[in-house]
């Protein structure tokens, strides 16, 4: 079971929206998308995620089904 002090879920670990590396010192913000946390490094990452969250949505659902990778890009 996953807890919500755990950084182990990639979905967590890397911001959706530009790929960038987290932890608890560096992340704005964690979403809950569904069954997954999200993370959100920054206050711009945030507004584009806001502008177009149905992007994203898609964007971790093919992450989620290993069709990319945490950095958004094809594996």
């Amino acid at each position: 079971a996953m807890t919500t002090d755990a950084y182990s879920d990639a979905t967590d670990s890397f911001c959706l929206v530009c790929g960038k590396a987290v932890d608890r010192g560096t992340v704005l913000c964690r979403l809950r998308i569904g069954d997954s946390m999200i993370a959100i490094c920054c206050p711009l990452c945030f507004d584009t995620f806001n502008a177009d969250r149905a992007r994203f949505e898609a964007k971790l659902r093919a992450w989620s089904e290993g069709l990319l990778d945490n950095h958004g890009l094809a594996p």
